[in-house]
């Protein structure tokens, strides 16, 4: 009964593949119906999904344990493969997802900083210039010339390229 709780509820096909792996060394494979219930659990997986087999298994065919075995290792084996392929790929989702937010904070804190030292004009210009600009070293530029720029005019010609005037 434990067992079939653990397969019921499991996250993934290849979690229950891994607890049916590990279910020979609780079952008596050496008792055929021991080795029928296993047959029927794989029958089950492969009902759940039949692409994560082996193309040529047929669950309704009496294969040996050692052979069964053989054909739920790769198995077990794909859905960590994927799983990991998965992790990886929401990982670099979330980096980006990450860097996106931090620049958009960065150019409303550039654009509050040039609102404060040159007039709220200036800070909404600034804003809207940055709206494109996702280079941090840009950004940190732009912020440079926020402090070295001695009126919202000069930071502005800053943007555009011009040097700050001496």
């Amino acid at each position: 009964f434990h067992l079939l709780a653990r397969l019921t509820w499991a996250d993934s096909v290849g979690e229950a593949a891994q607890l049916l792996m590990d279910a020979r060394g609780w079952l008596d494979l050496a008792d055929e119906e021991e080795q029928d219930l296993f047959r029927d659990y794989a029958g089950w997986l492969y009902a759940l999904d039949a692409d994560g087999f082996p193309s040529d298994w047929d669950p309704h065919e009496r294969t040996s344990m050692e052979e069964l075995m053989g054909q739920l290792s790769p198995l077990q084996i794909n859905y960590q493969r994927k799983i990991a392929r998965l992790r990886e790929q929401h990982l670099a989702e979330g980096v980006l997802r990450g860097r996106a937010e931090g620049t958009a904070h960065e150019r409303a804190m550039l654009a509050r900083q040039a609102a404060r030292r040159f007039g709220a004009g200036f800070g909404r210009r600034l804003s809207a210039a940055l709206r494109e600009v996702s280079d941090p070293v840009e950004l940190d530029r732009i912020g440079d010339l926020i402090v070295d720029s001695a009126t919202g005019e000069e930071l502005l010609d800053g943007l555009n390229g011009a040097a700050p005037r001496a």
